[in-house]
């Protein structure tokens, strides 16, 4: 796990002395995310940096920039390959220097080309230069757990694991993208390859791009549906928990290749549970495991995730997290952010505390509830889909019921509603982006002025995956988690968790996403996805390992108490951010205050999340002084 960065002149121009220093300095931008080892290579019109933090083959022999064994190609690279080992048996003509699984990208892309991210399994953002061809190669994984920003400036394209990166170059503008500020608040973040900077990019998943002879291309190399990430789902629901129980224990193995100490954060939740139960069929040596306390005991999962430990005998630690430690530290989480999100602040806390106890990787239990069914959308498309007689009545007809439910019970969920019963067609693909909202349009409209509410991505089900009739003879569930991963998961939770993660120099693995679990889970049948409780074929899986106590628990989540700490111990400090957005000319700044004072006075339908969701941007544009 690292940072890569890397300017090329589209004309083929030397870069000058003082080019080579824009990449320096984004590579000392990048310097928390690998404070192993940092280096910039350069030759002619491209420099490449790259700051290592080493997991595989500690030794020199690792560190990147990284040229192969015959000096043609060279490589920046960012994750873990977790089938390395495979591309090496399967590229034996190669004459192997190291045993990092970076140099296995090299023999790859020397034998199969731009054809080799299709057979990897990991996560990854890496760019490799060609010297005989004089092309550029940059690639991103399947499900975009590593992060690759870009932007080109005149003769001048640039690259980055984050966009501070980018900004740090000198080159790149530090100007708000005016045209995603509406998106932010209705997502509580902006959709790649959208970001909230002008002219920056985020590259899509599953997406490479080539520059060559001064031309920029991207294409896509996977899908959801394509061929080679089927499976074949067959048999009973015995037979099917088997197939489940057998991928999820494959992919834990797969990603417990390490040759530093290693943990797991462990919530005290299902998902994180099964993990480490998991880990622990694989090893019978230390597993730390970590997991957050507070004195609020409706919020405190400390006991469930001590329970865990304790029968998988891990080496667990609690970090208990306190009104003033967690205001103490709450400025560096914020700082932390590389783009702002709503959400994230729990992951700094808990991967901080992990880092200080000398472990470098970490196991997490994210996307169990997006295969699995874990969220309560999945029920609701089901019932959606049960609902598609409303396609018979004439749409005006359902806007009028729309209308009587919203002043029957004005509520979000209820405005959400009404909404969807206007579309054109009521299905999963028009009422999916409603789901997701935290911001609505009419709260949108008195937040921002003219010209800034609308959001680019409207309808955006499946915008990153081209268009929803791929999709539409998937199973309902299997449909909604190609749209919670490729939607919130992507460009939330992952970024997310990539941000605060690395703030701290500790790399986080997610085998709840591996490709090959992905391929299995989205054919699977509703009939089996359905049940009691929370994710049953999930946990009908490994009913074995995990206490029924921890099975039957009320589904938490990893939360923070911040409703009451924002009322006081954080008044302070969201009032200041929030004050930075009410003299911004994109807001209306009576709104923002009138908010305030109504959450203030507990008022109902003004929840913390909305209002933190500003904070976070008032702080980040501020530290990052973005300009209008």
């Amino acid at each position: 796990m690292c940072g890569i960065c890397g300017i090329i002149s589209l004309s083929k121009k030397t870069l000058s002395p003082t080019i080579v220093e824009s990449v320096c300095k984004m590579n000392a931008a990048l310097a928390h995310r690998g404070p192993d080892n940092a280096s910039v290579w350069h030759e002619g019109s491209v420099a490449l940096g790259h700051t290592r933090l080493s997991i595989i083959d500690l030794s020199e022999a690792g560190n990147q920039p990284m040229l192969s064994n015959d000096k043609r190609y060279v490589i920046t690279f960012n994750g873990e390959i977790y089938n390395y080992q495979d591309i090496k048996k399967q590229t034996p003509q190669y004459f192997y220097q190291s045993q990092s699984d970076t140099e296995s990208l090299l023999a790859g892309y020397k034998q199969w080309g731009e054809q080799m991210p299709e057979y990897l399994n990991g996560m990854f953002a890496f760019a490799v230069w060609d010297k005989e061809n004089e092309s550029l190669f940059i690639a991103r994984d399947h499900i975009g757990i590593k992060p690759l920003y870009y932007a080109q400036v005149g003769d001048y394209f640039l690259f980055a694991s984050e966009i501070r990166a980018l900004l740090a170059s000198g080159l790149v503008e530090k100007i708000l993208n005016t045209h995603a500020i509406g998106e932010y608040l209705r997502y509580q973040t902006v959709y790649a390859p959208n970001t909230l900077i002008k002219g920056v990019k985020m590259l899509l998943p599953a997406h490479r791009l080539k520059i060559q002879n001064g031309q920029v291309t991207t294409n896509c190399y996977w899908h959801f549906d394509n061929e080679k990430a089927s499976a074949s789902v067959e048999g009973d629901r015995k037979t099917v928990e088997k197939q489940v129980r057998h991928s999820l224990q494959k992919a834990v193995d797969r990603q417990m290749m390490s040759d530093v100490p290693f943990g797991a954060f462990l919530s005290g939740g299902i998902d994180s549970s099964i993990i480490v139960s998991l880990m622990r069929q694989v090893t019978s040596g230390d597993i730390n495991t970590f997991t957050i306390s507070f004195a609020e005991k409706k919020y405190d999962e400390s006991p469930y995730a001590r329970t865990i430990a304790e029968r998988f005998n891990t080496k667990h630690h609690e970090i208990h997290l306190s009104p003033d430690y967690f205001l103490e530290h709450l400025p560096h989480a914020l700082d932390a952010l590389d783009h702002p999100s709503g959400d994230a602040v729990n992951t700094y806390m808990v991967a901080k505390a992990t880092r200080e106890q000398g472990i470098k990787m970490a196991l997490s239990g994210l996307g169990g509830d997006e295969l699995f069914g874990g969220y309560p959308i999945f029920k609701q498309s089901m019932q959606l889909q049960k609902m598609q007689f409303l396609n018979s009545v004439p749409q005006f007809i359902r806007q009028g019921i729309g209308i009587l439910v919203k002043k029957a019970t004005p509520s979000v969920s209820k405005h959400k509603m009404a909404t969807v019963l206007s579309q054109e067609k009521v299905n999963i693909t028009t009422a999916y982006p409603y789901f997701r909202e935290v911001f609505t349009e009419n709260q949108r409209s008195n937040l921002l002025k003219n010209g800034y509410a609308a959001a680019n991505n409207n309808g955006y089900l499946f915008s990153q995956i081209n268009n929803a009739e791929k999709y539409a003879d998937m199973p309902v569930y299997s449909q909604v988690s190609v749209a919670e991963m490729s939607g919130y998961m992507q460009n939330v939770l992952l970024r997310d968790s990539d941000q605060m993660s690395m703030a701290h120099a500790l790399e986080l693995r997610v085998p709840l996403l591996d490709i090959d679990l992905i391929s299995l889970a989205l054919n699977i049948p509703d009939i089996f996805k359905q049940g009691k409780g929370n994710k049953p074929l999930f946990t009908a899986a490994v009913t074995d390992l995990i206490p029924p106590s921890v099975f039957n628990r009320p589904k938490m989540g990893f939360l923070l108490p911040f409703e009451r700490w924002m009322r006081h111990e954080l008044r302070d400090f969201c009032a200041s951010r929030l004050a930075i957005l009410i003299e911004r000319p994109e807001f209306h700044g009576a709104a923002i205050q009138t908010m305030w004072q109504s959450f203030l006075a507990e008022q109902k339908g003004i929840t913390w999340s909305r209002l933190w969701t500003l904070v976070a941007l008032g702080h980040w544009l501020d530290i990052n002084k973005i300009e209008s």
